[in-house]
């Protein structure tokens, strides 16, 4: 296994932990935040290669006016549209919908 794929793994698991407590939801895990969403793009995995790095402010402001954690958790992995669109909106990108929240 070369240095890469070690690296890539490091921060899978890294993100997948911190997500774990997220997909608890409350009361036992925490709500997502920006700090969260933010870790995706962290230099050890390959989404900064992909994907546009939103803007901390800008995603913080989204999140607020999206109220994007209450509408996730309400969301609750069914498939409603009402919810579904407004996380859309926070994120701006499906991948990034579907990793942070749906």
């Amino acid at each position: 296994m070369n240095k890469l794929d070690l690296t890539f793994r490091a921060g899978f698991s890294a993100v997948e932990d911190r997500f774990q407590e997220v997909r608890k939801g409350l009361p036992k895990g925490r709500v997502l935040t920006v700090d969260d969403v933010m870790a995706i793009f962290h230099p050890s995995l390959p989404y900064i290669c992909d994907w546009t790095k939103p803007d901390e402010d800008d995603l913080k402001d989204r999140m607020n006016k999206y109220d994007a954690s209450k509408t996730i958790r309400d969301l609750d992995g069914r498939y409603d549209l009402n919810l579904i669109k407004p996380i859309i909106y926070c994120f701006r990108e499906l991948s990034l919908t579907a990793l942070a929240g749906c």
